[in-house]
């Protein structure tokens, strides 16, 4: 019973730590975002700008992110000459994928019909990136037929 109990908890703080990444917008200004979680740009390193496109393949799709400020990195490096060094989470439909460390990940086959495809910059340690204008997001639309 006190399994279930935990599993409950974590998925509820879970919850609330995505609803605050998203609501991050309205709430800039309120030091309230855990450090642990979130990653704060700091004001001296130049914010991210992430792009993300899906062109098909004979075998699915191919995204292909482009960045500036950016490096793609698995190493454990906060900074990289003055830039953000980290990975990307792939969604697909709102849904975790994958993470990639390359500006490139690859898709299978989907099913029939429009998917919605998100991208999120993380740093090496997994953290949120927050900008004074939000989360780096980016998003594009696959039409599978």
């Amino acid at each position: 019973m006190e399994r279930a109990n935990l599993k409950a908890s974590l998925i509820a703080v879970a919850t609330v730590l995505c609803a605050a990444s998203l609501a991050y917008p309205q709430l800039y200004g309120e030091d309230i975002l855990p450090p642990n979680v979130f990653l704060r740009l700091a004001p001296h390193i130049p914010t991210p700008v992430l792009q993300v496109t899906a062109e098909r393949t004979h075998s699915g799709w191919v995204l292909l992110l482009d960045t500036e400020n950016w490096t793609f990195s698995d190493l454990c490096a906060q900074e990289k000459k003055g830039q953000l060094v980290g990975h990307a989470h792939i969604y697909l439909n709102d849904q975790k994928i994958g993470t990639t460390y390359l500006p490139i990940f690859y898709l299978d086959h989907l099913p029939k019909g429009e998917h919605t495809i998100s991208v999120s910059l993380r740093a090496t340690d997994h953290r949120i990136i927050v900008t004074n204008s939000g989360t780096i997001l980016a998003h594009t639309t696959i039409t599978q037929s």
